[in-house]
């Protein structure tokens, strides 16, 4: 209808330049405008009221709906038809928009469809890939655990196979003790130690190998309480008998806390306590050793010293350990210390006769020692040891001897001048005796033979006297008066002893007759006398005594060295430097 009163509004406006021609020329557009858009039925409408609205304003009569002009009539029925036929053809084309819309519909509804199919066919793929993606990182996760199962249980069986390889063919004896004091396992080292078979050994009591059995019960006992062994110190059976000493290091395997089993590491110690105690006797050999035992480095730094050491030289151990050696030694002797040290570098053993030494007070003594190279455990030379004895003493003695042997043979030879000279003297005193026997002899000339007679006796007396020095008679005990014997000898005596040496001799004694052999006593005297005469080198005096004295067993210090009662002494007592305490 809106399209009707547009086409007869723009009819109207063109009507004062066309008047009522063409009547139909702007409702024809009207009726197409409405037959497009509602089809049919407006299409239809349209044309009719675009004809009865023509006829009335338009076509003459106006006014009126009668059509009396032939062109009108045709004009109208033509422009009925083509209304007709555009309502016609605006309703087919609105059913054919229509289906093609429904078309369109469908098809769109079928695409979204589709499409929806689609996105839900993508999404399930999606789902299908994330599922396959899922299902194969699962099934990779599953292949890596089992890769990593089977690698782990690979690694646990090389490690029990390591495990159990250590165990059994482990240097260190090792074995394994039930609850119950068992032996579960044993490693080979353990049964080559002890000499036993694996089947002697494993599912016996483990306090069947074991010498102290209290040792053994207090092992198991602290085991079983969860304990550590330290190197615990026990002593162990061997198949042939042989005991060993070990060092046991144990402790309890206990999973979950409960007890399972011991390990223990067993140590043989057997040779190192063997040697322990060969070095501990060697150090109490060393230490109680009458001789000085010192080791040094090879540049002559002392390492020990010994208690002999410390009573040779007069150092203690704190004084002397790090100190050189040359501090021992005279200046004079360094060259001979160094070659010795020289010598021992090349391995070699030096022995020395003798040899001087100062002592911590400055005196010289004289030892005797032997230097031996040490060596370490690989056989390199790192030292020395030298073992020094003192031989001052020894030497003195020697000389003594010396001395004692010079005179021996000086005595020998007086011997032979004495037997040679009393045999002269005989033969004077048998002249004088038979001189003096005649009656006719002058009184002047008896005078002179008694003078010869007494000077040959005198003679004689004193070759009997170097006769019983040299020991050429016998032993011949007879009672003399030991006053009488020191008074004869005294001559003798004073003769022996230098200018600056005097003799006193005080003869104590009132009743001096005595059992002995008179030549035997002025032997003794002289040789006190010379004694004397050495230790006096500066001069001095010498006493010689004679007196009573009555022995009992306390005067003799509780031993009886004689029989208790009186007895006739002899002492002599010189100013000289006389005897040190060890002389």
């Amino acid at each position: 209808m809106a399209a009707v009163a547009l086409g007869i509004a723009a009819r109207s406006m063109i009507g004062h330049w066309i008047g009522n021609a063409l009547p139909f020329v702007t409702l024809y557009p009207a009726v197409f405008v409405a037959a497009v858009l509602g089809g049919f039925g407006p299409g239809v409408l349209a044309t009719g009221l675009s004809a009865v609205i023509a006829l009335h304003l338009y076509i003459d009569p106006a006014h009126s709906l009668a059509l009396t002009d032939p062109v009108a009539r045709f004009g109208a029925a033509l422009f009925t038809i083509s209304g007709l036929a555009t309502a016609w053809l605006g309703e087919a084309r609105l059913r054919a928009q229509r289906h093609m819309s429904r078309a369109l519909e469908e098809a769109q509804k079928t695409t979204m469809h589709a499409e929806g199919e689609a996105t839900r066919a993508e999404e399930e793929a999606v789902k299908a890939e994330e599922a396959t993606a899922e299902a194969e990182m699962a099934a990779q996760d599953a292949a890596d655990a089992l890769e990593r199962q089977l690698l782990a249980e690979q690694a646990l069986r090389r490690s029990e196979e390591a495990l159990a390889d250590f165990f059994d063919n482990a240097s260190t004896p090792l074995h394994w003790v039930g609850e119950d004091g068992s032996i579960l396992r044993v490693n080979q080292a353990e049964l080559e130690m002890l000499g036993y078979q694996r089947s002697e050994y494993v599912g016996r009591h483990i306090a069947e190998f074991h010498v102290d059995q209290p040792v053994i019960e207090d092992i198991l006992t602290k085991l079983l309480a969860g304990e550590v062994i330290h190197s615990y110190p026990a002593r162990l059976r061997c198949k042939d008998g042989a005991i060993k000493d070990v060092l046991i290091n144990s402790s309890a395997y206990q999973p979950d806390g409960r007890f399972m089993h011991t390990r223990c590491f067993t140590r043989d110690v057997t040779f190192e306590k063997q040697a322990h105690e060969a070095m501990a006797r060697l150090a109490a050999i060393v230490s109680s050793s009458s001789d000085a035992i010192i080791s040094k480095t090879l540049d002559g730094v002392i390492t020990s010293w010994n208690a002999a050491a410390e009573e040779i030289f007069g150092y203690s151990a704190s004084e002397m350990v790090g100190q050189s050696v040359f501090r021992l030694i005279p200046e004079a002797l360094h060259d001979s210390e160094r070659f010795v040290l020289e010598q021992l570098r090349k391995g070699r053993v030096v022995e020395f006769s003798e040899s001087e030494r100062i002592r911590k007070d400055g005196t010289r003594i004289w030892i005797s020692l032997s230097v031996s190279p040490l060596r370490d455990a690989s056989g390199a030379i790192i030292g020395a040891a030298a073992i020094k004895r003192d031989i001052t003493e020894m030497k003195l003695l020697a000389e003594h001897l010396r001395e004692t042997q010079r005179l021996q043979t000086v005595g020998q030879l007086a011997g032979g001048i004495a037997h040679e000279a009393n045999n002269q003297m005989s033969v004077v005193l048998g002249g004088t005796q038979f001189l003096l026997r005649r009656a006719d002899l002058p009184p002047d000339a008896r005078t002179d033979v008694e003078f010869i007679r007494q000077a040959a006796e005198r003679t004689a007396s004193i070759t009997q006297q170097l006769l019983a020095f040299s020991r050429r008679q016998a032993q011949q005990l007879q009672d003399v008066d030991l006053n009488r014997v020191v008074e004869s000898l005294e001559p003798v005596l004073r003769r022996s002893l230098r200018e600056d040496h005097e003799l006193v001799v005080r003869l104590g004694l009132q009743d001096g007759l005595i059992r002995a052999d008179p030549r035997q006593l002025e032997q003794v005297l002289l040789n006190l006398t010379l004694n004397a005469r050495g230790a006096m080198p500066h001069g001095g005096r010498l006493t010689v005594e004679t007196r009573e004295v009555t022995l009992t067993p306390e005067s003799q210090g509780g031993k009886e060295r004689l029989p208790p009662g009186r007895y006739a002494a002899l002492a002599a007592k010189d100013t000289g430097c006389g005897m040190d305490a060890q002389t």
